[in-house]
């Protein structure tokens, strides 16, 4: 016995948790090193598994990224945890920075561009990390509707997300990337 004692719990209640503690989590194999998870207010949030479209979609927009961006300009995450503050650390599809900012010192201001494929996380992705993304300052953020075939693309306003929906067909044209200019129509 440790010497804690604990008063008995009579009601339902959550446990806060933290990046570090996460990371503790991975680290003596509580969660293992591939786990679709994210961290959300402080909670860990279970993502459903990526659909075959969705895999396909966000390879693409990765390797198109890469190969039509200026390596010394930009940096590509692909999967890449986004932490925002202790408590929340998503992990988008793909976030885009200038090229001097480590994955681990980016910041919602300091991203050009955040993308999410959404094929089951689409509610999700359009309400609760829309806000997320608003509350810490990312500047555009994108979220691919593989089955509408529309990307919502979300840039910020005055006090809100201003919204437009682009087909795939359509070019989709970064606010803070002029040279990024791609149509997901070419891929399906």
């Amino acid at each position: 016995m440790n010497g804690l004692i604990r008063p008995p719990i009579t009601e339902p209640t959550k446990w806060r948790l933290t990046v570090d503690d996460v990371q503790r989590m991975q680290g003596v194999g509580i969660l293992p090193p591939d786990h679709r998870c994210e961290l959300i207010h402080g909670e860990l949030i279970e993502m459903p598994g990526e659909g075959d479209l969705h895999s396909y979609l966000k390879a693409r927009l990765i390797w198109w990224f890469n190969r039509h961006l200026d390596p010394d300009a930009y940096w590509v995450g692909p999967d890449t945890t986004f932490i925002l503050d202790r408590e929340e650390a998503p992990e988008p599809d793909v976030f885009i920075t200038a090229a001097g900012v480590r994955p681990s010192q980016a910041r919602g201001d300091s991203v050009l561009l955040v993308a999410e494929i959404a094929d089951t996380s689409l509610k999700f992705d359009l309400n609760v990390k829309a806000a997320l993304y608003w509350d810490y300052g990312v500047r555009e953020y994108w979220v691919v509707d593989v089955n509408a075939r529309v990307t919502h693309v979300h840039t910020r306003g005055e006090s809100a997300w201003a919204i437009a929906v682009v087909p795939f067909e359509e070019a989709l044209k970064p606010g803070l990337i002029a040279e990024a200019n791609v149509s997901l129509g070419m891929w399906g």
